[in-house]
């Protein structure tokens, strides 16, 4: 019974995960400097030169956010992937406005 116990307890602490991939245009060009957040959280990143990043989550329900400048914002679940390629798509108002 102990035992059963301290597994079912154990499963209930989250343990973080890192999440990876690259951000890219409808082009499928890589796009760099993309900002990758958790939303709710301070915990950010942005994408590399090669549009790539890579950021820890502490659970499968974290929620990341990807804005980028000209460019529609994209949310994707965390889920249990380690990988989560995004691609974002021109934000025709926001160059309307420019």
């Amino acid at each position: 019974m102990c035992l059963v116990l301290l597994f079912l307890c154990a499963r209930g602490y989250a343990q973080a995960q890192t999440i990876s991939g690259t951000v890219s245009d409808n082009e499928n060009q890589s796009l760099p400097g993309v900002s990758v957040t958790i939303r709710g959280t301070k915990i950010q990143t942005s994408t590399d030169g090669n549009g790539k990043y890579s950021l820890q989550v502490a659970d499968e329900k974290a929620v990341l956010v990807f804005s980028f400048i000209g460019f529609a914002t994209q949310e994707a679940l965390a889920g249990k992937r380690t990988v989560v390629n995004i691609r974002l798509e021109p934000d025709s108002k926001a160059l309307n406005e420019v």
